[in-house]
């Protein structure tokens, strides 16, 4: 009696990429979207945590803290107690290329986070609450809203 040598046939080979082929090219839209929605969700939690950040080292620094975004596809996102600082010499900056496709909108820039109670106010000396609109091709925007009051609240947008 001839015994068969251990392992697998071509043909079992072949039929098990096919299959694996066909499981891939259905899956890889759903991914595709799953990615463009973790960057969405990324950056909007970025935007949110900056401006939490911004007024909490201005209440807990007793100094004016200054928060300037560069709006669109290039985007950034900087804190600092002088207005116009530059990324680098920032000490915090969210910088749009870590999230690659998501576009920055915003309504008022720059805002100044005062040091009592660190309630926002625009350049102009006014208070006020602004939006921050987050965008992706194919999806709903993100939004963070900076209220009045200092406090800030984040809505995810949803891809597919």
């Amino acid at each position: 009696m001839k015994r068969r040598a251990p392992g697998f046939t071509l043909i079992e080979l072949v039929v098990t990429l096919a299959v694996l082929a066909v499981v891939l090219s259905v899956a890889a839209p759903s991914f595709a979207r799953w990615f463009a929605a973790q960057r969405l969700a990324g950056a909007t939690d970025a935007v949110a945590d900056a401006l939490r950040h911004a007024r909490k080292q201005a209440v807990t620094t007793q100094q004016t803290v200054w928060l300037a975004a560069t709006p669109g596809e290039r985007w950034t996102l900087r804190a600092d107690a002088r207005a116009n600082a530059a990324c680098d010499a920032a000490w915090l900056c969210v910088d749009g290329a870590d999230y690659r496709g998501v576009l920055l909108g915003t309504g008022s820039a720059p805002i100044r986070f005062s040091p009592l109670k660190g309630l926002p106010y625009q350049a102009g000396g006014a208070p006020g609450s602004t939006v921050f609109t987050l965008s992706q091709s194919g999806c709903t925007p993100g939004r963070v809203t900076l209220l009045a009051t200092g406090f800030v609240s984040a809505e995810h947008g949803r891809c597919g």
